[in-house]
């Protein structure tokens, strides 16, 4: 035989059970590794889609606090404008 691989009778069973044991192992790792990496995506995503929403629910909370503070401040220049009205009687 000229250089060629060669199935030696001598290797023992338990080396290439091991062997195989070893190669299935790191092939499970491997895809449990990509399911994990792919739920973690779209965990991100859902995650990223809700942050979203509560920032423009945050942004219309601002404004219905800022119209509510221009409300409040018409109503107090009203109730001195009566205060005024009913001290100058």
């Amino acid at each position: 035989m000229k250089g060629g691989w060669n199935l030696d009778k001598r290797l023992p069973v338990g080396f290439l059970a091991g062997l195989l044991i070893q190669t299935a192992g790191v092939i499970w790792w491997a895809s449990k590794l990509s399911a994990v990496s792919a739920a973690n995506s779209t965990e991100i995503l859902r995650i990223q889609a809700r942050q979203d929403r509560m920032e423009a629910n945050i942004t219309g909370t601002y404004e219905r606090l800022a119209r509510i503070e221009a409300n409040q401040d018409n109503q107090l220049a009203l109730m001195q404008e009566i205060r005024q009205s009913l001290v100058r009687r």
